[in-house]
């Protein structure tokens, strides 16, 4: 019985199938929460068609408070300095070293490359439910806030896999509210609540265009 060999690939077809970088910048985003910030992110990344090698979102155990992401950040960033920006995606929530991780971030003096506080005041569900609704209501709890994005998504819960999808069709609604509230803020004298992922959101979005 004749069988029939198929001839072995050369190198070449194995490296063509390697991804590669894009034109556009490369973007370290290392974010506090385990599940539902890198889950939002590596979604949002998927959705706008943005490369892999070109947007990073870490995975690694690096701790859940302010400073460990800052730090892990850093650790990255000198493992791999090919990057045009680093993001670090924080809550102020209860934690005790926030302004310490804002700090931190401004003294960071790497040539080359600029680090971002992406900040939410009281947490990054505060910018989820922007998506939903505009409110400026004073020093709201995360327990409050996710009470009330939960009139919109009944089943919400932190580490949501699919919350990018359920939530992507406000997307452009959210980066006005946030902008809008970011606006207030310059004459109230607070900053709770608050966020700045639009700031982020709004890049990764246009990045392909730039």
């Amino acid at each position: 019985m004749r069988r029939n060999f198929r001839p072995a690939k050369r190198p070449e077809y194995f490296e063509r199938r390697l991804p590669i970088r894009e034109p556009y910048e490369r973007v370290l985003i290392v974010c506090e929460g385990a599940k539902t910030e890198p889950n939002y992110f590596e979604d949002l990344r998927k959705h706008y068609e943005l490369s892999a090698i070109n947007i990073r979102i870490p995975r690694e155990e690096h701790g859940s408070d302010p400073v460990s992401v800052v730090d892990f950040a850093i650790q990255e960033y000198k493992k791999d300095k090919d990057y045009d920006r680093v993001y670090c995606v924080i809550d102020r929530d209860r934690h005790t070293n926030f302004n310490e991780a804002l700090d931190k971030i401004t003294r960071i003096k790497f040539e080359g490359v600029k680090f971002h506080a992406t900040t939410s005041i009281p947490c990054f569900e505060f910018w989820l439910l922007l998506h939903f609704k505009y409110t400026t209501q004073p020093n709201i709890s995360c327990k409050e806030i996710e009470t009330e994005l939960k009139r919109f998504l009944k089943e919400y819960k932190k580490g949501d896999e699919e919350i990018f999808s359920k939530t992507k069709g406000g997307i452009e609604k959210a980066i006005r509210n946030a902008s809008k509230v970011e606006k207030y803020h310059r004459t109230s004298r607070t900053n709770n609540p608050s966020t700045k992922v639009h700031h982020l959101v709004g890049y990764l979005i246009n990045l392909r265009k730039s």
